[in-house]
């Protein structure tokens, strides 16, 4: 069955946080520094404490001008037993948090070198949301597909419940263990899990209360839908990005298609799409090269959708 969309559209509009709260300036002044969350809805403070046992990535710009990036030659904590540098490359490098506390962060470039303290804190709670953001309906049953990889919300959490940030393996209990299994996530915001057989399964991360969700096969899935996710229309050079949910016959959504669906933009010369699990569950970023209709197609199995973008 094949279900025709007309879209504009809309720019990946997450809404930042002032400069001054994603960037802190080293105590020389030379450098500026920034976490990379970009793929949560709202970017992490700097000063936002590392989760103990987690990593972050942290980005360099020049602090006289913050548009460019300043590469690192060498980064290095000064209290391992705090947190430590497992690896640098261009103007990144990651921090892993090691136990409670502050450590300062020694970083040198081609032209100089500054310092800035970071802070980790102990997990207490983990939570938890469902795929798709508010997408999904208010309560259960939500539905993945079997074989489908979703991408939960994580929010990190010490004991005081004030946020915390970094990726790694997140402390879900997933029951029965036999029905799925949750990836070491490369990213702040999600928690990535591939259902590996039918049934109610349980999520249950540390601290927060559990969720529930019901895999079914494939085969249930009636249709396919493209969704748009933001608000502006898409320019030349610029992106944006577009969501597939697989639907019942009832019009209840099914999750879980990042891996199953396959999205293409069959007009190259206007726009190219490519897969953006960082940013969510199924979800797409559309890249616009040339003013006109640009046109997407997904596909799994027998199913398909058409969306037709336009590029200004």
């Amino acid at each position: 069955m094949r279900r025709m969309f007309a879209l504009t559209l809309a720019a990946a509009a997450l809404a930042p946080l002032t400069a001054c709260d994603t960037l802190q300036t080293g105590t020389e002044s030379n450098f500026s520094f920034k976490l990379d969350t970009d793929d949560r809805l709202f970017p992490a403070p700097f000063n936002t404490p590392i989760a103990a046992g987690f990593s972050v990535d942290v980005e360099t710009y020049l602090a006289s001008d913050t548009s460019k990036t300043a590469e690192i030659v060498l980064a290095q904590s000064l209290d391992q037993s705090i947190a430590r540098v497992t690896g640098t490359t261009g103007n990144r490098f990651t921090v892993e948090g090691r136990q409670a506390g502050t450590a300062t962060i020694e970083v040198k470039g081609p032209g100089g070198g500054d310092t800035v303290d970071m802070s980790v804190a102990e997990l207490a709670k983990v939570k938890l949301t469902y795929p798709g953001l508010l997408l999904v309906p208010a309560s259960p049953p939500i539905y993945v597909a079997e074989g489908g990889t979703a991408y939960f919300g994580v929010t990190l959490m010490d004991a005081t419940s004030r946020t915390l940030v970094g990726y790694g393996q997140f402390p879900v209990t997933i029951t029965p263990s036999s029905a799925g299994a949750a990836k070491a996530s490369t990213d702040v915001a999600h928690l990535a899990v591939t259902f590996t057989e039918t049934g109610a399964v349980t999520l249950e991360p540390l601290g927060e209360s559990a969720l529930e969700v019901t895999v079914v096969p494939v085969t249930d899935i009636a249709t396919l839908a493209f969704e748009v996710s933001a608000a502006q229309a898409i320019t030349v050079n610029g992106s944006g990005l577009v969501v597939v949910r697989g639907e019942k016959d009832d019009a209840s959504k099914v999750f879980g298609l990042s891996n199953l669906a396959t999205v293409t933009a069959t007009t190259p010369d206007t726009c190219r799409v490519e897969a953006s699990p960082r940013l969510g569950d199924a979800v797409y970023t559309v890249y616009g090269k040339a003013s006109g209709a640009c046109a997407l197609t997904a596909t799994l199995g027998a199913l398909s959708a058409d969306a037709t973008v336009t590029i200004q």
